[in-house]
This record gives C-alpha cells, sequence and structure tokens, in this order.
C-alpha cells in the first residue's frame, strides 16, 4: 500500500531530523503524556441532540482525540459540529446516504501528520503527541455486518499491513464475537465465528486490550429470554504502542449515557424520585433494582436485590413494589414512582380490578402500601430516562454476593456513576 511507503519516508524525517517541524507543543516535558480516546457509535449525527449530548460526552470525560462511526451525514456537517464540540481539526469518511459515515475530531497539541481512507470501513490516522514520544497510528474501523465483507475486510488489513515498528492503536466496531464469554442470549457461537478477525489479528501482532465498564458494548432491547448482549466494540495494540503506553486501557460506556431518546427528570419540589427496574434471565435468576433521588436530583439511596420472579412482568412488578417499600420505610411523604414497564403502571393504579390475575398477591400487598400514608404517583418512562435502576437490577442478577434481602448503596457505584452523573447534566427541574 502507497500509504505504508509514505509514511516510512515521512518516519524517518521526523526521526533522523531535530530541526523537524512537528506542530506548537506546549513547554511541559513529562515522561508520559496522558491521551484520552473516545470512540462513539451514534447511528446518526445530524440531530440536534447528538450534539448536545456529544457535549456532555465531552465535559464529562475531555477527550483529546474523539472518533464518531455511523454519523449517515453529509462531510458539511462535520465540519460545522467539530467545532461546536471544541476541538481544532476534524477528517471523515462521508456517508453513502443515510449509510456509514466516520469522523476522527482532535484538539492541540495533537499534531495530525497523515490521514488515509483504506476503505468506507477504516481510515489510518498517523499522530504526534508530543516532539519526545514517538509518532503513532491511529485506525479507526466499522466493520459491515455481512460475513462475506467482513471476510474481505480482515483479508485486506492482513494484506496491507504498517510497518511493524509503527506504534498502532486500533478501536472500533468490529462486529464480531469470538468465543462464547462475549455473548449471552441468542444462538451459540460457533468454532468458526471470528476466526477471520482472529487471523488478522494474529498476523498483525494485535493484542485485545484489557478494559473496565460493562461486559457487552451492544444488545437487541429486548427482554427476558429473547434478550441478547454482544461484546462487539474493541480496542486492539501492538507491542510497540504498549512499550510507549503501556498503561493504556480501555474503558467502556454504558448506551444510556449517550441515549438521545429521553431524558431523566427531577420530581416536583416536595417529592422524591424513586426509578425502579426487573432484571429477568430465567427460572431462579432474577432480580430488582431501585434508586431514591430528592428534588435536585442528588442520589439518596440505591438498592439491589435477588427476587423470585417467574418471568419478567412479576421481576418488574417485584421492583415497584420494593420501591413502595424502600419508601413507606423511609417515612416520605411525596414519591414520584418511575417505570419502564408502561403496562405496570396502569396495572398499580387500578389494583383492585385485577383480582384474577397471576399477580394478585403482590397487586393486593402493593395496594395495601397506597394507605400507608405516603402519596404515591406512578409514571412510566422510557428505558433510557431509567438507565441507573436497570445498571442496579443487572447487578442484582450478577452479583452472587447479592441476595434477597439486597445490597444498599449510599453512593453511586463505579459502574453506575457515569450514569447518575449523565442523568444529572441532563435533568430538567
Amino acid at each position: 500500500m502507497k500509504l505504508w511507503e509514505d509514511w516510512k519516508r515521512l518516519h524517518q524525517a521526523a526521526t533522523s531530523s531535530t530541526n523537524c517541524y512537528l506542530g506548537v507543543f506546549p513547554d511541559i516535558h513529562v515522561n508520559f503524556p496522558t491521551m484520552k480516546v473516545i470512540m462513539w457509535n451514534v447511528r446518526g449525527a445530524v440531530s440536534r441532540e447528538f450534539v448536545s449530548h456529544a457535549r456532555e460526552v465531552i465535559k464529562i470525560h475531555n477527550p483529546e482525540v474523539f472518533i464518531v462511526l455511523e454519523t449517515m451525514a453529509k462531510d458539511r456537517v462535520a465540519q460545522h459540529v467539530y467545532r461546536v464540540l471544541g476541538f481544532d481539526d476534524c477528517r471523515t469518511i462521508e456517508a453513502n446516504g443515510i449509510r456509514g459515515g466516520m469522523w476522527l475530531l482532535w484538539k492541540k497539541p495533537i499534531n495530525l501528520l497523515e490521514f488515509a481512507i483504506d476503505s468506507p470501513n477504516v481510515f489510518h490516522s498517523l499522530f504526534k503527541i508530543s516532539p519526545d514520544i514517538p509518532e503513532f497510528l491511529l485506525t479507526g474501523i466499522h466493520a459491515p455486518s455481512s460475513v462475506k465483507d467482513k471476510a474481505a475486510l480482515w483479508k485486506d488489513l492482513e494484506d496491507n499491513a504498517p510497518p511493524a515498528s509503527t506504534p498502532w492503536l486500533v478501536l472500533g466496531d468490529m462486529n464480531e464475537v469470538v468465543s462464547q464469554n462475549e455473548k449471552m442470549g441468542g444462538r451459540p457461537v460457533t468454532n468458526v465465528q471470528g476466526k477471520k478477525f482472529q487471523k488478522w489479528m494474529d498476523s498483525a501482532r494485535l493484542i485485545d486490550l484489557k478494559y473496565s465498564g460493562p461486559r457487552f458494548t451492544w444488545d437487541n432491547c429486548r427482554d427476558g429470554v429473547n434478550l441478547i448482549r454482544e461484546r462487539l466494540d474493541r480496542a486492539l495494540a501492538n507491542a510497540e504502542w504498549l512499550k510507549d503506553h503501556p498503561n493504556t486501557q480501555g474503558k467502556q460506556k454504558n448506551p444510556t449515557l449517550v441515549a438521545a431518546a429521553s431524558t431523566w427528570k427531577r420530581p416536583p419540589p416536595g417529592y422524591v424520585k424513586i426509578n425502579t427496574d426487573g432484571a429477568w434471565r430465567g427460572e431462579g435468576s432474577a432480580g430488582a433494582g431501585s434508586i431514591i433521588r430528592d428534588a435536585d436530583g442528588s442520589w439518596m439511596m440505591g438498592k439491589a436485590w435477588k427476587t423470585k420472579a417467574r418471568n419478567p412482568t412479576e421481576a418488574e412488578l417485584l421492583a415497584i413494589k420494593g420501591g413502595m417499600q424502600m419508601a413507606i420505610e423511609a417515612s416520605f411523604d411525596k414519591v414520584v414512582i418511575e417505570t419502564d414497564a408502561i403496562s405496570l403502571k396502569n396495572t398499580i393504579e387500578d389494583a383492585g380490578k385485577y383480582g384474577t390475575s397471576e399477580l394478585v398477591a403482590i397487586l393486593r400487598d402493593m395496594e395495601a402500601m397506597l394507605s400507608k400514608g405516603c402519596h404515591f404517583e406512578f409514571n412510566y418512562v422510557p428505558r433510557g430516562a431509567n438507565g441507573v435502576a436497570h445498571l442496579l437490577a443487572k447487578t442484582a442478577v450478577e452479583k452472587e454476593a447479592i441476595d434477597g434481602l439486597g445490597k444498599l448503596f449510599d453512593n453511586p457505584p463505579g459502574t453506575i456513576r457515569d450514569v447518575y452523573e449523565g442523568d444529572m447534566l441532563r435533568s430538567v427541574e
């Protein structure tokens, strides 16, 4: 590939001449300058909602480099947005109609030396961080979903690898699952699945970086036995990169943080708000989560506990009942209960009409709670505005140490803090 021949000449000039101009750098010299890169598959970057939520993500994480996948946008949109978001420059792969599209945005003093588009799914960018740190190659990938097209992509990358001495970081939505522990639900992972992707990784000597945060990066937005989750997003690096940046670690974020479709809102003055959610993965694997926030949106208490729910509906109902019980025990006067199960919101308000329901015992308990001196109001919210409760319920199912009595959280745990802080930023009084 001509790109790598050009790169070799550029690399030789940059490393052999002390007078080579590499951009303006601050008069500060450290052994390992901290750099943060964020990759975000937005599935559309032309809306006002995207800009609003991107600002929040950037405010919280302050990245030096921002990669946006599946923009579905023309180049002229990027030329406006990168300035609005506070970046100094950008390069793009234009979308094909409403399909694809990739943006690369960065801030000074990082200096872009070279940018090349390998295909509609891949870009390569050669960056310099500081005069005494070697330049590095950052590759962004948004792999196609077709098995045939993915195979062609991995073969092309295998045949056109950069020089082995290049510090190389690869970020992307690879659309590949390589082992069963990267998937939950749906069809089992086959022995041949992801093999060509792994072959490219092996030939390029790329290492799948360690990461913190949620185990899966994609789900099909279903509940119960129909739920499928997969790890599709990855950060890869070669030995040269890790030699220069040995502490590099990926951090995956829950998609609720950047969901543009809904917003958690603060309760009216004088009220507290309790968000609840149930999780059900089959008989013997169910849990509930509940978070209490005051009128300022501040965290008061969170709880995660296991339940004996027999189905997803019962799991949701037990979560709401648990939230009501927390409010009564805390002697709150006015409480807004929010659930993302709209049918249950209506069922609870008309509990007396459901005497033949299979959930009648739980409904009768909840009906009795309505007369305990606490004024309850019930609201339906979309899943995107119920992210904290959703993660607490998930924690209840996944953590063996949590039992039916549950675990109380006086402060947001680390795995949930980002979503909670995103709610605070977006909340409207």
